[in-house]
């Protein structure tokens, strides 16, 4: 899950598919074929980021709140225990809720995001950072 910690928070509305799985917290990107928002995945690029869903969406198409990502400070849960060398390190996502992170850079095209701050113990699994698009 993403939460917004610091930075413009307000909400928009943007078009979702039926079923779309978004969740409350999810990072979503634009689905440019379709016109709507889909949760992202590690496979999707930087670019296409849309913001984080404020709610869950229903199950019939319509529209979803989401915050756009701008200059702001979130905070998300990882896949692995947290430790100080994964700091400043780009990590993609495992899912729409989640960052893999890891100790190695990763130099890549699609969604990632950089770590400044543990929160909690490295069993709690958390993070506060930045979106690579808003620090490159």
């Amino acid at each position: 899950m993403f939460i917004c910690r610091s930075g413009q928070s307000e909400a928009y509305e943007f078009p979702v598919a039926v079923s779309s799985g978004i969740v409350a917290g999810d990072l979503c990107v634009l689905d440019v074929t379709n016109n709507v928002v889909i949760p992202a995945t590690a496979a999707l690029l930087n670019e296409d980021l849309a913001g984080v869903s404020i709610e869950t969406a229903g199950a019939a198409a319509g529209v979803v709140k989401l915050i756009p990502l701008r200059d702001q400070l979130w905070e998300w849960d990882c896949t692995n225990a947290t430790a100080a060398d994964q700091l400043c390190q780009r990590s993609i996502l495992t899912n729409a809720a989640t960052v893999a992170n890891t100790t190695t850079e990763q130099a890549v095209d699609e969604v990632t995001v950089v770590p400044i701050v543990n929160v909690g113990t490295s069993k709690q699994r958390g993070f506060i950072g930045r979106n690579i698009a808003a620090v490159s």
